[in-house]
């Protein structure tokens, strides 16, 4: 009976520290570093919404999950948010926020499982070791005021592109590797768990290639590992591996044809160039300095007890092993990609290799916990000195908006437009003359101020409930409008 309320304690505490991590998520990403739309792009995708399958020759054509669950966020945004805030920029934050909480919440939820499941720990210890794990998201890059952290992308755009995508494809590879086999795993789940499990998969192999790698990289792994297993033994049949390996076989032969219908799009057609292997590597260097030094200290630990788990046949030796091969191959395919593309610098379009490197930084931290019987009063106190680490010296984090990082700028800026235009639609007006800074047109900076994007806002408003008409705008150049709205004259 005592056993039993105990256990329903740990139980509940399990769930109310997920539960506060889950609310001081949307606090963050609605007030600390605050998500907020702001250029051509975001408005775009909040309001164009396309079919959840794969369309061949389109501009993205496997770019399914962003595609489909940014606008769906605008529609939540327009019906349901608005009438309560009657601020659609704010709406769109509250309900961006939201999801990527959502998300982030259940990658840890995940992490969680794999410590309670695959390794046996307790209700504590594997609490313990899911906040470590989330402390590392926003301490890797924690070198200044307003630095960036593992879910700080571009724009909002990119967070929906960029971001949701990579936590996507790190809860498939968290469920992924609960289990030590895990097609076998996959006939005992239950047909709403394996229903879940499908449309998980597909919404992240259809999400981002920079991202999708992820799951490939960790089904390749595996397969990788019952090769070797198979090659030495000679019980085994070049059917039985593929048996035994059926479904991350199935996963990486889907890739290869969402590959295919990329390779269709007119993105792909933009990027038509050679592998600028020097650029790459500066911007690589670039990120490298970025990553602060309690971070960098943490590898180096890891990487001595990983070589002593290895040599030691310690119960992570299976996994750390697949894992650091999927490092490996993601950090390969993502160097390549980006030697095309010049992202090697994003956080976001680099997302896959951090993300490895703090799974087995956990993971093996886990085996040190074990192997040093850490005290809980020793744990608690490392990990308030890790929380402390995450917010020196002041708790500001960078917003995700690289055209303007100031974030009263860029919502005075779309609150300005939505405005104008709820104002032109409610006096019953076709046209907006709408004045704005003066910019350079043509500046790749510059998504924002410019003729036409008062039509990209007035088409998404329309789309989402704002207004009842779209209304056309016309933008008008005042250089008197400079420092308003971008801070300098």
């Amino acid at each position: 009976m005592i056993r039993d309320d105990l256990n329903r304690k740990k139980i509940a505490l399990v769930c109310a520290t997920n539960l506060i991590m889950f609310f001081f998520l949307v606090l963050f990403f609605t007030k600390i570093a605050p998500l907020i739309v702001y250029n051509c792009d975001d408005w775009i995708y909040l309001g164009e919404i396309r079919l959840p399958i794969p369309l061949w020759g389109s501009w993205n054509p496997t770019r399914v999950f962003f595609e489909t669950i940014m606008p769906i966020c605008g529609r939540i945004a327009g019906y349901v948010v608005y009438p309560i805030t009657r601020d659609f920029v704010k709406s769109v934050t509250i309900v961006s926020a939201f999801l990527l909480s959502a998300l982030i919440t259940i990658m840890c939820i995940c992490f969680y499982k794999l410590m309670r499941e695959r390794f046996g720990k307790t209700e504590l210890q594997a609490l313990f070791l899911e906040l470590f794990f989330i402390a590392m998201f926003f301490m890797i890059f924690r070198t200044r005021s307003e630095s960036s952290y593992m879910f700080c992308a571009e724009d909002l755009c990119c967070v929906f592109n960029y971001i949701m995508p990579g936590v996507l494809n790190a809860i498939v590879v968290l469920v992924m590797a609960r289990y030590q086999n895990f097609s076998d795993s996959f006939k005992s789940f239950s047909v709403a768990k394996k229903c879940a499990f499908i449309i998980l998969l597909y919404f992240a192999l259809l999400s981002n290639i920079f991202h999708s790698v992820i799951t490939i990289s960790y089904c390749v792994a595996k397969i990788l590992r019952r090769l070797i297993v198979n090659c030495t033994s000679k019980e085994k049949t070049l059917g039985k591996l593929i048996y035994e390996a059926r479904i991350e076989l199935i996963i990486v032969c889907a890739w290869l044809v969402v590959l295919v219908f990329e390779k269709s799009g007119g993105r792909a057609g933009d990027f038509e160039t050679g592998l600028d292997i020097v650029r790459t590597l500066l911007q690589f260097k670039a990120i490298m300095f970025a990553v602060s030094i309690p971070f960098i200290i943490i590898v180096v630990e890891s990487i001595v007890y990983t070589v002593i788990s290895i040599l030691e046949k310690s119960e992570i030796r299976p996994l750390v092993l697949e894992l650091l091969v999927g490092l490996a191959i993601t950090f390969v395919f993502l160097f390549l990609l980006n030697s095309k593309v010049g992202y090697m610098s994003r956080v976001d379009a680099t997302w896959g290799i951090w993300f490895y490197l703090i799974l087995l930084c956990s993971i093996v931290f886990s085996e040190l916990q074990s192997r040093m019987n850490l005290r809980s009063g020793v744990s608690v106190g490392l990990l308030l000195l890790i929380f402390f680490l995450c917010y020196y010296p002041d708790g500001k984090y960078m917003i995700s908006s690289s055209r303007n990082r100031n974030y009263e700028l860029c919502y005075k800026t779309s609150s300005y437009y939505e405005q104008s235009i709820i104002a032109a639609d409610k006096e019953g007006k076709d046209t907006l003359y709408i004045k704005i800074p003066e910019v350079e047109v043509y500046n790749g900076t510059n998504l924002t101020f410019y003729p036409g994007f008062g039509d990209a806002v007035s088409k998404t408003l329309y789309l989402n409930g704002i207004i009842d008409n779209v209304i056309v705008v016309v933008e008008q150049a005042d250089p008197s409008l400079n420092e308003e709205f971008l801070g300098v004259d």
